[in-house]
């Protein structure tokens, strides 16, 4: 049984955009150039996860 919480969901939403940001803070320091697609996909999901979030 899932019970959905306003609280949690945002609370989750807010720690994949931490995920996310540091995921593509590091694949830009490690190698200096990100490939176009993952940064595409990565901000996609920023974009998206940012929207729920209001």
């Amino acid at each position: 049984m899932l019970f959905w919480e306003p609280d949690r969901t945002l609370s989750a939403a807010a720690a994949l955009t931490a995920v996310v940001e540091t995921a593509l803070e590091r694949r830009r320091s490690d190698d200096g150039d990100v490939p176009l697609d993952e940064e595409l996909t990565a901000l996609t999901l920023l974009t998206q996860l940012e929207l729920h979030l209001q």
